[in-house]
């Protein structure tokens, strides 16, 4: 049993347990409250015994009357984010009051999502795929926003389970979520423009300046496409006038980027600014123009405006909450257009048309009418002044949720209480539409490490794929750099972001190898040099493994022994897990005369010839392909020859789509020519079903693991005869021995 006794302060809540020093000092606490209590330095910790217990037991139970002021806030924090800026502000504002849960590089000590009061308010500012399910909290806020006429249909779904009121910043916003069937509360509070963004006299110049800030990318949401267009169809041949697009980065691959750099006009100014920085391009700027195709609030053309900038904006969605033509040049939207977003988000309905006509008449104008147009440039500093300052929407935040929640600076800060043995750890992943076994066991690695407490956070270079990569429970912030942290973790393949991390800031890191050799084996191909193949793949990786803040885990006995002869290092194995929930949750229909093989479709794992091996069992057999990868330059061939012979493909099936496949089939091959592991024998293994497959060194490192229902052919002639085997054979008793808590317990030998 353990008491807890507030040595210092006169009172401190924690869950339902309330310390007063006048009256209820001590209490008998469970071990999870106790191991928060004792990171506080306001608290003793100590164990007791029965008779000692029932005289505490007996003290009356003091109630607590006063509304509870911790205030949770949930979100990465980047400043190039719009939802980053937000919760930068308000921490700074109510440091005291407001805590910061999810990761972010310069909150070190922030909450865990497990420690987060019960009587707490949680507001979380992020898009609603991220949102969480904290239901036993007294209030669930969130606050979000979209740029078109639907939002992404599971959204509502989530926003009406996860939350007791929705915030957006503006009220086309709370029109599009509620008729998308939105059915919380919705409030409206408008974004803010920060001080350092202040009324600027400018003056007369030779040369005039439009400016335009946003992003430069195929997608082309802020309209960069149609002002660069408007522009040199305008001014062609004005020499007194020029074009900045000020980006993050240019992400664009088209002809488009180079037809751009070849008018001396238009130039660039990319990378992060400071509120400092950006301040001072605006007022190099004579106009500033942004015909967006759709915004949920549109803060750079504000920004623009609070600097006396005049400016041409396009008058939809968020932009309208500010939108006046007494104040700025509004580019009139009389039709709409499909919005281009990419598949995974869904039917998202449509945006604004913008028009090049029109654009180029405002351009026109204001370069013309230069008088006209600083004075409205100076109306709308006044009119920003007066409605769009941070004061306005810490107002209204007060007023939805209470003041006194906000401002109380009394309140105690909880420690985090995760695991300090490594430290702050950072993993940069670069998410793709399709997964294979070295991602999936990269995502386990980290949900483990994260399971048994470690602080570890997800870089990454886009928003996840749903369907194949879900952070959602460990959280991940987009960036295209990793901080400085205690560790990195790096995968073969993501060394582009990480390794120069840990190079950088000189701090240790992990080094995960999947493959013991390169994915280039002489497979009857004689343009490939084998040894030269294998030197290559080594002399590149040679200066990271060798390091001596590296810390090897590979992922078989084989790649083991392969890092040991080639750069004289140890290493530890991890070996992958299977997730046998998620089978059993797979349904057992009647088995029937498939031949399936789980794969991605890339040489290595030669496609062509699982297809010419089934040409001997067409007339019997159904061939089932489960793929969420076919490499371009096999596409069109293999298409055609799997056609050619019926061949059913599941393109990027679920993993419960996945084993009911896998159990309804006679058996599973693969005809990979080299493998870093196969977890694709241990699954079928795990179905019960057997499975055909070459001798490679680690398939037969899993046979001495677990040998049930495996056939390993020696050559080509051998696969064929292993598999009229292997089809006679009875089904067997399903194995497992890679289940993810085994793997866990890996992680934790090995890494911790």
């Amino acid at each position: 049993m353990l008491k807890a006794t507030l040595i210092k302060g006169k009172t401190f809540n924690l869950g339902k347990y309330r310390f007063d020093s006048d009256d209820l000092k001590s209490q008998i606490i469970p071990d999870e409250f106790a191991l928060l209590l004792a990171k506080n330095e306001k608290f003793k910790i100590e164990a007791i015994k029965e008779s000692e217990v029932i005289k505490l037991e007996i003290k009356p139970e003091v109630i607590n009357t006063k509304e509870p002021n911790i205030f949770v806030l949930i979100d990465w924090i980047e400043e190039a984010t719009g939802y980053g800026n937000i919760a930068k502000k308000l921490l700074n504002k109510y440091s005291g009051t407001i805590k910061y849960v999810q990761k972010g590089p310069e909150f070190k000590d922030n909450l865990d999502l497990k420690d987060v009061p019960l009587e707490s308010y949680v507001i979380q500012l992020t898009t609603p795929n991220c949102f969480r399910d904290l239901s036993n909290v007294k209030k669930r806020i969130g606050f979000t926003m979209f740029e078109t006429t639907k939002i992404p249909p599971d959204w509502p779904a989530i926003c009406n389970k996860t939350l007791d009121m929705l915030i957006v910043p503006s009220e086309e916003n709370k029109k599009v979520f509620k008729n998308c069937g939105v059915k919380v509360p919705i409030e409206v509070i408008p974004l803010w423009v920060d001080n350092t963004y202040k009324y600027y006299d400018r003056p007369k110049r030779k040369t005039f300046t439009f400016l335009f800030v946003g992003g430069v990318d195929d997608h082309n949401r802020k309209g960069w496409y149609e002002l660069q267009k408007a522009f040199k169809q305008e001014f062609k041949e004005e020499k007194d006038v020029r074009l900045i697009f000020k980006c993050l980065f240019i992400n664009i691959h088209n002809e488009m980027a180079l037809q751009i750099m070849e008018d001396d006009r238009i130039s660039f100014v990319k990378g992060k600014l400071k509120n400092k920085e950006l301040n001072k391009l605006y007022k190099k700027a004579d106009c500033f123009v942004f015909p967006t195709h759709g915004e949920g609030f549109g803060l750079p053309p504000l920004e623009a405006m609070s600097t006396g900038l005049p400016t041409i904006v396009t008058d939809w969605m968020g932009c309208k909450e500010f939108v006046d033509n007494k104040i700025c040049y509004p580019l009139k939207v009389d039709k709409l257009e499909e919005a281009l977003y990419p598949d995974t988000y869904g039917d998202v309905g449509d945006w604004a048309y913008v028009s090049i006509k029109e654009l180029r008449k405002q351009m026109r104008y204001v370069y013309e009418n230069q008088k006209e147009a600083k004075q409205k440039g100076k109306l709308a500093a006044k009119a920003v002044n007066e409605k769009f300052r941070f004061k306005h929407f810490t107002e209204t935040l007060e007023k939805i949720v209470g003041k006194d929640r906000l401002i109380d600076k009394d309140i105690f800060k909880i420690r985090n209480p995760k695991n300090e043995s490594l430290g702050e750890i950072g993993v940069y992943i670069k998410m793709t539409d399709y997964y294979a076994g070295g991602r999936i066991y990269f995502r386990d690695l980290i949900r483990a490490l994260n399971e048994l407490g470690e602080d570890i956070t997800v870089y990454t270079d886009t928003t996840h794929d749903l369907k194949t990569f879900n952070y959602n429970d460990i959280g991940y912030i987009v960036s295209q750099d990793i901080p400085d942290v205690d560790r990195y973790l790096i995968i073969i393949g993501e060394t582009n972001k990480s390794i120069p991390a840990a190079l950088r800031y000189k701090k240790p890191y992990t080094f995960v190898i999947f493959d013991a050799l390169p994915n280039l084996l002489k497979m009857g191909v004689d343009e490939y040099n084998y040894k030269e193949e294998q030197e290559k793949y080594y002399n590149n990786h040679e200066v990271f493994l060798t390091d001596d803040r590296a810390n090897i885990v590979t992922i078989s006995e084989f790649a083991q022994s392969g890092i040991k002869k080639w750069v004289n290092k140890d290493s530890k194995v991890i070996y992958p897990c299977i997730h046998s929930n998620i089978i059993q949750k797979a349904k057992q229909k009647k088995v029937e005369n498939w031949i399936t093989i789980v794969s991605r479709i890339d040489k290595i794992k030669q496609p062509m010839k699982f297809l010419d091996i089934y040409e001997y069992f067409k007339y019997d057999y159904e061939l089932h392909v489960v793929t969420s990868f076919i490499n371009g330059i096999f596409e069109r061939q293999f298409r055609k020859r799997a056609n050619e012979l019926n061949v059913k493909i599941h393109f990027q099936a679920s993993e419960i789509e996945k084993y009911e496949i896998i159990k309804q089939s006679k058996i599973t091959i693969n005809t990979a020519a080299e493998e870093g592991f196969g977890m694709y024998i241990a699954e079928s293994q795990a179905c019960g079903v057997p499975f055909v497959g070459y001798d490679l060194p680690t398939s037969l490192e899993i046979q001495k693991i677990q040998p049930q229902g495996l056939y390993l052919a020696k050559n080509d002639e051998d696969f064929i005869s292993k598999m009229k085997i292997a089809l006679e054979a009875d089904r067997f008793k399903p194995i497992c021995n890679f289940t993810f808590e085994d793997f866990k317990e890996q992680v934790k030998q090995v890494m911790l």
